[in-house]
This record gives structure tokens, C-alpha cells and sequence, in this order.
């Protein structure tokens, strides 16, 4: 239960940089 918790706070974060990349990428151009 626990190790599932870390895993889904792992692919949030993922995800949260990957959101964050792709905003970063379009304002910059």
C-alpha cells in the first residue's frame, strides 16, 4: 500500500514536469 503511494506521487510529479516542460517549451518560442 504504502510503495503504491510513493509510485503514484513518483508519476505526479512526472507528469507535473512533463506539463511543466511542454508550457516552458511553448512560451519560449
Amino acid at each position: 500500500m504504502f510503495i503504491v503511494e510513493i509510485e503514484n506521487e513518483k508519476i505526479k510529479k512526472n507528469i507535473f514536469n512533463i506539463v511543466t516542460e511542454y508550457f516552458l517549451s511553448v512560451f519560449c518560442v
